[in-house]
């Protein structure tokens, strides 16, 4: 249980939290009776801290008191309360009455008695003064601090001590003095009994001399913008320090580039935070204060001029800051003021996350490269302090920017540009990209979209850059459109890349070709096409023929072809070195044979054997049979495979001359052919 001696009752922590019912200070509960208790002394108000002594004259048992009843009812009240009547104190910055209830049984029954005491506070009165050759300005403000029933002032140098009641703030007035003189405010509390508080404040004022003050004279009431904060869209927050006479200070104005006007931008401007509205948010204006005291002294601050900070820009691994340049001297004085001296330091606040942290800067500068590894819940600010002597008085003011936030959510890496889409030999889509960017934040992972009528959906992840099979994608029927972006190691995305698409290629009609119009390579040119082709699947594709860019359509020449035509696209873009390929097709041609015209049976190693060429391995009921020319049959078979050597049975070579051949197969439709065609004989080559 804590000792009565350190119990102490705060005024602002005076909080009920009983439930209130009928207040048993005003009527008893119908089973109750009175109970007895005193304050030593008859006290019944006093200063804060205010320490009593109750006696218990109740005769009850089980006594208890609650120390500031607040009409609790009587089953709220604590039946382990305060039973130590020693050293209570009451301790208040307000005047307050306090209400005092006793409790506990007597003859069987509910007792309670009450007293009141009202305690006042102590504190010192506020009050500012002004200095001049030989007199001196008091002034007494009227302000919420200021709530005592009269004051007494002592100016010192012989002068009579004046009283000044509560109705009569604010207070100001003059009297000469002698230096150093001692002068001494004091509030007072009046109470029924007559009792006075109130603290006193004594304080000794030396001559303004700079033998007295070698390092600059700082009066605590002396004028000055302690702080200029930018809050941003025209407003901004003064912070004034000064005296309180109760006229205030003129606040002159004028742009960074301009003079003062005669006239002050605001009048009767108080100490305290003073909110202005300016004309334009994006000038800079410098401000200072002026007011003549009552004691005949002219009186002006030091200028403060307000910061205007632009909005960050972000780079990969930094963030540059720029804002308005701030004056090298105080004012726009045309001469060097007596006892001057101006220091200027320049400061990069930085807020990560609520932990601030700040860098000084060298030399007058209005712009800084902040290197940092992640942008995220970042926010910047300028501050500028400058401090120095005006006319001998000291003076130190701070301006701040507005505060600029850096919004990860609003920061986008740049796009990777180098990305192709392609088809491999079995048709399968490949996707291949690089990272190029200037973007240097570690990347912790890419995202491949697929897009489909302009709708990106999320395919795959991968690690690094490389190449993508996607096996699950036939190229051969549709078009594959694909983008891709990543996210830093800081939690930034980037833009999506531009589109890749793979090429499309089908047969039309009358056996042409075409192709879709999509650009393989995202953001880089396609520069080349090219038309290749093989007979056979086994076959590597060839034959590059160069189409023009812009063209989807194209008849090849398939008489290069006998029994099947493999067709593909290349694409190519020379500039990023790319190729993509489309699917390939394969074009079915009707059975075709293909007789040569010239026949050299001269063991040579070239057209040795005559034989026709084409379909000839899915034609049926084949039969072939040679003529001389007098129509005598010299070779007959009905084997594809074989072929005729150009000799008679013997061995012997036949002579040069013109031969016929004929030759007769079931087609694809199941229809007979018959063809029959000269050709020639060379034998003396």
């Amino acid at each position: 249980m804590v000792s009565r001696a350190n119990f102490k009752v705060i005024a602002f922590l005076f909080i009920s939290f009983y439930s209130k019912g009928q207040d048993i200070c005003q009527a008893l509960p119908s089973n109750a009776v009175s109970g007895s208790f005193e304050i030593s002394g008859n006290i019944n108000s006093g200063c804060s801290p205010l320490q009593i002594d109750l006696v218990d004259n109740s005769g009850g048992i089980n006594v208890k008191y609650e120390f500031y009843y607040n009409g609790q009812k009587p089953a709220d009240l604590k039946k382990n309360g305060n039973d130590d009547l020693a050293n209570v104190y009451f301790t208040s910055t307000n005047t307050r009455t306090y209400t005092i209830l006793q409790y506990g049984e007597k003859n069987g029954k509910p007792m309670y008695a009450c007293k009141n005491v009202t305690v006042f506070p102590n504190n010192k009165p506020k009050f500012s003064y002004s200095i001049c050759s030989s007199a001196l300005e008091i002034v007494i403000p009227q302000t919420p601090e200021n709530n005592f029933d009269s004051y007494k002032i002592n100016w010192g140098s012989g002068n009579p001590e004046v009283t000044i009641l509560a109705n009569q703030l604010p207070y100001s007035a003059s009297k000469p003095v002698n230096y150093p003189s001692q002068i001494k405010v004091e509030g007072v509390y009046t109470t029924k009994s007559n009792v006075s508080c109130g603290a006193t404040s004594t304080t000794t004022i030396q001559k303004l001399d700079p033998v007295n003050f070698p390092n600059g004279y700082n009066p605590p009431f002396d004028p000055n913008i302690d702080e200029i904060v930018n809050n941003g869209a025209k407003q901004l927050t003064l912070k004034i320090k000064g005296s309180e006479d109760g006229q205030g200070y003129n606040l002159n104005m004028r742009k960074l580039t301009g003079v003062y006007p005669s006239n002050a931008f605001m009048t009767n401007v108080i100490p305290g935070s003073l909110n202005i509205t300016l004309p334009d948010s994006e000038q800079v204006y410098c401000f200072y204060l002026t007011r003549m005291s009552g004691c005949g002294s002219f009186e002006e601050s030091s200028e403060v001029c307000n910061l205007i900070q632009e909005t960050p820009k972000i780079n990969p691994g930094n963030v540059s800051l720029q804002w308005s340049t701030y004056p090298n001297a105080n004012r726009d004085y045309t001469f060097q003021p007596a006892l001057h001296t101006f220091n200027k330091k320049i400061e990069i606040e930085k807020d990560i996350n609520g932990t601030k942290t700040f860098v000084t800067l060298q030399g007058n500068v209005s712009n800084y490269l902040d290197q940092v590894e992640c942008v995220a819940n970042l926010k910047y600010r300028i501050k500028v302090t400058t401090e120095g002597l005006l006319w001998g008085y000291q003076y130190k003011n701070v301006s701040y920017a507005e505060w600029e936030y850096i919004d990860a959510t609003k920061i986008i890496a740049p796009a990777i540009s180098r990305l192709q889409a392609s088809a491999d030999d079995k048709n399968k889509i490949v996707l291949e990209f690089e990272n190029r960017t200037t973007w240097n934040t570690p990347v912790t992972k890419y995202f491949v979209y697929e897009i489909t009528n302009n709708v990106a959906t999320l395919k795959d992840s991968v690690l690094t850059p490389g190449k993508l099979n996607f096996i699950d994608k036939d190229a051969s029927a549709q078009t594959f459109c694909f983008k891709i972006n990543y996210k830093d190691q800081c939690g930034i995305l980037s833009e999506l890349s531009p589109e890749a698409c793979s090429i499309h290629l089908t047969q039309a009609n009358n056996n042409n070709l075409k192709w879709t119009t999509a650009n393989p390579f995202a953001n880089n040119t396609l520069d080349q096409l090219l038309l290749e082709s093989k007979i056979d699947l086994q076959d590597i594709f060839g034959n590059e023929i160069a189409l023009p860019i812009g063209t989807y359509i194209y008849m090849p020449n398939y008489d290069i072809f006998t029994n099947k035509a493999f067709f593909r696209l290349k694409a190519s873009s020379n500039s990023a070195n790319l190729i993509s390929y489309s699917n390939f097709i394969e074009v079915p041609l009707q059975y075709k044979l293909i007789f040569p015209n010239i026949f050299t049976p001269n063991s040579d190693g070239l057209n040795d054997e005559f034989y026709p060429l084409g379909s000839i391995d899915q034609i049926k009921e084949y039969k072939l049979k040679i003529y001389d020319r007098w129509g005598a049959l010299l070779f007959e078979t009905n084997n594809t495979n074989q072929k005729w050597s150009g000799k008679n049975k013997l061995g012997k070579d036949y002579s040069t001359g013109t031969y016929f051949a004929t030759i007769e197969y079931l087609n694809e439709k199941m229809e007979r052919i018959k063809i029959s065609k000269p050709f020639y004989l060379l034998n003396d080559i």
